[in-house]
């Protein structure tokens, strides 16, 4: 038995089939017809424009203004309060750097920079921010070569405590 394949792409369409003559002749017919049937600028999927995922939950812009100052670097013009009010400071200094600065990682160095000029005192970054990984914070790299970022329970959880600032 002969086996046959074709691949093919029309603009964002692929159609790709391997097997006997018949039945890949079968599939790329009807490939033709479900793409000629398409109107011209339709949409490359069946499931319509894809739905950008925000959350409804997102802090604004002018949240953001009023829980962050922006500068160099980066510094809190309000402070968490409660328990673990250091910690969750610089959660969401991490926060503010994804969001204003466009910064998904951050260096210890520049965490704690950020942190001594929001009057957040910690000894040491690598340990207040231990009680947030790995459930809210990411670690990669050693000693002063350690960067953190936020993973998407962390920024919901930054969120969370931004709204509690604000409210």
């Amino acid at each position: 038995m002969e086996t046959h394949r074709i691949k093919m792409k029309i603009g964002v369409h692929e159609f790709e089939a391997e097997g006997p003559r018949e039945l890949v002749t079968a599939q790329f017919e009807a490939f033709m017809a479900a793409v000629s049937s398409l109107p011209a600028g339709a949409p490359s999927n069946h499931l319509g424009t894809p739905i950008t995922p925000a959350t409804p939950l997102e802090a604004s812009q002018a949240i953001l203004d009023r829980v962050f100052s922006k500068g160099d670097p980066l510094s809190l013009a309000a402070l968490p309060s409660g328990d673990n009010a250091w910690e969750n400071a610089l959660l969401i200094l991490l926060y503010g750097y994804l969001k204003i600065n466009g910064e998904q990682t951050v260096t210890g160095t520049m965490l704690n920079k950020a942190a001594k000029k929001s009057g957040v005192v910690v000894d040491r970054i690598d340990r207040a921010m231990s009680i947030h990984q790995p459930d809210f914070v990411l670690v990669a790299g050693a000693k002063k070569g350690r960067k953190y970022s936020l993973n998407n329970r962390g920024i919901a959880r930054a969120e969370e405590i931004i709204r509690t600032i604000v409210q």
